[in-house]
């Protein structure tokens, strides 16, 4: 077999591979878009497509950086608000009344603006103090104090950033540093050094 009738056939046979994948790319391409899957929103390294969830970590006295881009290369237009999470429903007292931290009010249940949520074109932005806790965000949402029913965890997500795009979304539920009080356990040594 001569040299070139080998190269030949291994340039047919690329050639024949590379068009399966541009096949089965257009294909997965309109697969997604007919589910509604044309953006991802990007945190931190990570991609989350249209009509997923996650889970993220964030730090207080951090502004933390998301965003939101087509998977076609154009611009998103989007929704973002964050608001407290259904599944981890928190009871408290306000005003010597019981409530619930998820209701089924819109207006109640957003919490965009406790969290310092910015947006712009390319994406958003969350910043949360430093000194923040689950309690203190409810207590800054009402404009009072309140009074927990329920022992929080601070491993559980109380809250979620919920980004939207026609009837498609992206649901990132999120815990923070700090975001439970736990009181120093009172040990106080006295003289405050120990003498050998």
């Amino acid at each position: 077999m001569s040299k070139g009738g080998a190269f030949g056939k291994i340039v047919i046979w690329l050639l024949v591979v590379l068009l399966l994948f541009g096949v089965v790319g257009l294909v997965l391409f309109f697969v997604m878009q007919e589910q509604d899957v044309t953006y991802y929103v990007e945190y931190g390294g990570k991609q989350y497509l249209a009509n997923s969830d996650g889970s993220i970590e964030l730090s207080g006295g951090e502004t933390h950086e998301f965003f939101v881009k087509s998977l076609t290369g154009g611009e998103v237009e989007f929704d973002v608000k964050i608001t407290s999470n259904s599944d981890n429903n928190i009871a408290f007292a306000y005003n010597e009344e019981y409530r619930n931290s998820y209701t089924d009010n819109a207006d109640t249940n957003d919490y965009s603006e406790v969290f310092g949520l910015k947006t712009d074109t390319n994406g958003f932005t969350v910043a949360i103090p430093q000194d923040m806790t689950v309690e203190t965000a409810i207590e800054t949402k009402l404009g009072g104090d309140i009074t927990l029913i329920d022992e929080l965890s601070d491993s559980t997500a109380y809250f979620v950033v919920t980004v939207s795009v026609g009837k498609s979304t992206v649901d990132l539920s999120f815990v923070f540093d700090g975001q439970v009080y736990i009181p120093s356990s009172g040990i106080v040594i006295n003289p405050p050094q120990i003498i050998f």
